[in-house]
């Protein structure tokens, strides 16, 4: 998503002050003295300008323990903004292209700049390369970064963030090169001696992690085999894998096409992490969410696993992105927890995340582009274990979105 979609340049400048979020709402909340604790910050990635011509910047906001949203001061933030991740106390973005910055994050919210490196000058070959996905591991020591330019092999960098949030990189490791490209998205499992990657020709890839923060690839489909058919056609082709941070199961999303069916085919199964990190199939386990998924991540406590994407099983049911949340279950197999959440106002969410105080964040994709300025809306829903509800002030209109990071309060 972001700035491949389009560039634009703002409706006034005024909006900067609280661009990307219900100013209106926010406001209110802000000179309202009952409003509630603060249970995370939310950074937004956005630009400014045309294509090869734009600035970036970050906003940053505040979430209630109610899920009300209200911008921070001192935003927005000149800066890569692309990708954002946080760990710890640090917020990491990149400019789509090979430079990743490290912003400190304060008690208050607020951000500074404080290193920036060119990832380019690590990667045996360097024509046309550019940053695909930033990935904290389990330990949050180590951002592992996947150089590709589409065409050409991909490079699995390791980053060691320092305790000040600089990024080194030791020129004694070679990166990791792929066959061929991988998405650049990565789930570490639990114990941090694993990680997973879809690779839509090879299937689910597997890497082992060395104690030096490297990943080794160690197989593809035969390390998690597809689930068997549930509609008579096949489904091989990985679309995303979520590991829950407290048992040894694995989620995969799994799709029809041209290497496997050409009828349409879409079913999630959960898989066992063996020993030697290779995933076992779950028997009984497969099933087709009432919610095609484009993004699926598991909570803090790794019981709850939300997905979020379009409604409809095998393909969207028009304009209506949806989310819904489902239970790990002690057999490794999950059971929907409520009804499926579904919003007329984008087609799909592509971006879903969790805090630590039971909030859902879901992104919706941008549809409504005029001018060349694109808008999305971000929905922030509570969830109490049983049930979605959105929470006040939501949805937010968000324009040319980049990034998004979640800071999660202790």
């Amino acid at each position: 998503m972001g700035r491949h979609f389009c560039k634009s340049f703002p409706f006034v400048t005024v909006l900067l002050s609280c661009f990307m979020a219900s100013c209106v709402a926010a406001a209110a909340q802000a000179n309202d003295p009952g409003t509630p604790a603060t249970s995370a910050y939310v950074y937004v990635g956005w630009y400014l300008g045309q294509w090869l011509n734009f600035s970036d910047y970050i906003s940053g906001y505040s979430v209630a323990s109610d899920g009300s949203l209200q911008p921070l001061t001192g935003f927005p933030v000149s800066g890569p903004s692309g990708g954002l991740v946080s760990i710890r106390n640090f917020v990491f973005g990149d400019d789509v292209g090979n430079d990743i910055a490290t912003y400190t994050r304060s008690p208050d919210g607020s951000l500074r700049e404080t290193s920036m490196v060119n990832e380019n000058q690590y990667a045996p070959q360097d024509y046309d390369m550019g940053i695909y996905a930033l990935n904290p591991d389990r330990s949050g020591q180590t951002l592992t970064t996947v150089l590709s330019c589409g065409s050409c092999d991909s490079y699995i960098i390791p980053l060691t963030v320092e305790s000040n949030g600089q990024l080194s990189f030791d020129a004694d490791l070679p990166p990791s090169q792929g066959a061929a490209k991988w998405s650049g998205v990565f789930s570490f499992a639990p114990d941090n001696r694993f990680a997973y990657t879809e690779f839509w020709q090879e299937g689910a890839s597997e890497f082992r992690r060395n104690s030096d923060g490297t990943l080794t690839y160690v197989g593809g489909t035969a390390s998690a085999p597809p689930p068997p058919s549930l509609f008579g056609a096949d489904a091989c082709l990985p679309g995303d894998i979520a590991s829950s941070v407290s048992t040894r199961y694995v989620g995969i999303a799994w799709w029809s096409g041209i290497y496997c069916s050409d009828g349409p085919a879409y079913e999630f199964a959960t898989y066992t992490e063996s020993a030697d990190g290779s995933l076992q199939l779950l028997p009984n386990s497969a099933f087709t969410p009432q919610v095609i998924e484009w993004s699926m991540a598991f909570d803090p406590s790794g019981q709850y696993l939300a997905i979020a994407g379009c409604a409809g099983q095998n393909y969207c049911s028009g304009r209506s992105a949806a989310v819904q949340i489902y239970k790990l279950q002690i057999n490794g197999t999950l059971t929907p927890v409520g009804g499926v959440q579904t919003v007329n106002t984008t087609d799909e969410f592509t971006n879903v995340q969790w805090d630590s105080a039971g909030h859902v964040y879901a992104l919706g994709n941008p549809v409504n582009c005029t001018h060349n300025i694109c808008t999305s809306d971000f929905y922030i829903y509570n969830f109490d274990g049983q049930n979605l509800t959105l929470a006040p002030g939501s949805p937010h209109l968000l324009t040319n979105v980049d990034g998004l990071a979640v800071a999660r309060q202790p």
